[in-house]
């Protein structure tokens, strides 16, 4: 079920082998005329009937159980384009959403764990928008300065530099990104210039780059 915008919440069957078989063979398979399908119940997941089946007492391959599962859509990885997903279980689905939004009040204070911003690649970009939603979130910043720094994010964000690995941005991209910032305000130029030192000093404070 779609629980909002980025969030799925839903409760599953989850089968396990079981290492010891003390039951005699379910009804199902027992009725079943043709066995080619599951290569004689030795390959059972590419059985529909077998998938489906939530006959957990007379079942003598699996253990069927269900589980409550909330999973945040956490965006794509710049470097794979594949989502990049958390999912949080409960005996019940509101345990499971419990879990997820506590989460969520975690990043807005301190932004993503390491090893998920690893999955997810740092950018300059990337990490411009988690150190801006920390102060935001801090109080440190309001609104309106907040939603300004976004702009010049995005600003930034048009150039390729911005969008791949901050380790891989090399001394030239920053040089030929300055060189087109002369066109540029001096108001823009310095919002620009300052997000961009602001980053690099943000990253090299908690560790992305050395």
């Amino acid at each position: 079920m779609q629980h909002s915008k980025g969030i799925t919440v839903g409760t599953y069957t989850v089968k396990t082998k079981k290492k010891v078989n003390s039951l005699p063979i379910c009804p199902t398979c027992k009725k079943c005329k043709d066995r080619k399908i599951c290569s004689n119940r030795k390959k059972l997941s590419k059985c529909p009937i077998c998938k489906n089946c939530k006959n957990a007492e007379q079942c003598d391959i699996f253990y069927i159980t269900t589980c409550s599962k909330a999973i945040l859509n956490l965006g794509r990885s710049p470097q794979t384009g594949k989502e990049i997903k958390k999912s949080f279980t409960g005996k019940t689905e509101d345990e499971a959403l419990y879990k997820l939004y506590q989460f969520k009040d975690e990043v807005k204070k301190n932004g993503l764990p390491r090893n998920i911003i690893q999955k997810s690649v740092v950018t300059i970009y990337s990490l411009g928008c988690q150190m801006e939603e920390i102060k935001k979130s801090r109080g440190k910043i309001g609104t309106n300065a907040y939603r300004t720094n976004i702009s010049t994010l995005k600003r930034i964000a048009e150039y390729d530099f911005a969008n791949i690995p901050i380790e891989k941005v090399k001394k030239e991209h920053i040089e030929d990104f300055l060189e087109d910032e002369r066109d540029k305000s001096n108001s823009i130029i310095k919002k620009d210039y300052g997000m961009l030192a602001r980053i690099y000093d943000y990253a090299e404070e908690n560790d992305y780059i050395k």
